[in-house]
C-alpha cells in the first residue's frame, strides 16, 4: 500500500472473514456479514438487537453477563468457547473474544468477535433437546478451565 491510498476501515470491518461486532451495554450496534451469515441473519436484523437473540436460553445470556463483569474489569478482555443458537434455533459451538473500549466499563462499548462452529454443539438430552447448562468453556489464557463446567 502507497501513501495515497486509503484504508476503507468500514469495508475490512464489513468484509472481514471472522464474525464481529461493536456494543454497547450487550446491544449490538453493529454486526459484520460473517457474524450475521454465521447465525443466518440479516445484518439489519442484528444491528441494535440484544446479543440475548445469539444465546440458546434466557439463563445462559444473564450467568453469561455476570460471568463476563469481573474478567473484564480486571483484564480489559474475555475469550471463551460457548453454545450459541443460530435464527432456525440450531445450536453449535461458538469462540468468543470481547474487548472492551473502556476501563471499567466491561458491559460499555466493546468489539467482539464469533469464530465458529469449532465442532458440533453435542449431544442431546433423552428429550431431544440439547443440555446447555454450563455450556461456556474459558480458554487457558483467561485462567483455569472449571472440569465441572467443561
Amino acid at each position: 500500500m502507497n501513501a495515497a491510498s486509503a484504508i476503507d476501515y468500514e469495508s475490512i470491518f464489513l468484509h472481514a472473514p471472522v464474525g464481529m461486532c461493536m456494543s454497547e451495554n450487550r446491544i449490538m450496534r453493529s454486526c459484520n456479514e460473517a457474524l450475521a451469515s454465521m447465525f443466518g441473519y440479516a445484518r439489519a436484523q442484528l444491528d441494535d438487537q440484544s446479543f440475548e437473540v445469539l444465546y440458546p436460553t434466557h439463563d445462559e445470556f444473564l450467568r453469561t453477563g455476570d460471568r463476563i463483569i469481573p474478567i473484564m474489569n480486571t483484564k480489559g478482555r474475555y475469550s471463551d468457547e460457548r453454545i450459541m443458537r443460530r435464527s432456525n434455533g440450531e445450536l453449535f459451538w461458538c469462540h468468543v473474544t470481547g474487548h472492551a473500549m473502556l476501563p471499567g466499563q466491561p458491559l460499555g462499548a466493546g468489539i467482539w468477535t464469533f469464530d465458529g462452529p469449532r465442532h458440533a454443539a453435542g449431544p442431546a438430552t433423552g428429550s431431544g433437546h440439547l443440555d446447555v447448562r454450563g455450556c461456556q468453556r474459558e480458554t487457558p489464557r483467561d485462567g483455569p478451565v472449571d472440569p465441572a463446567r467443561a
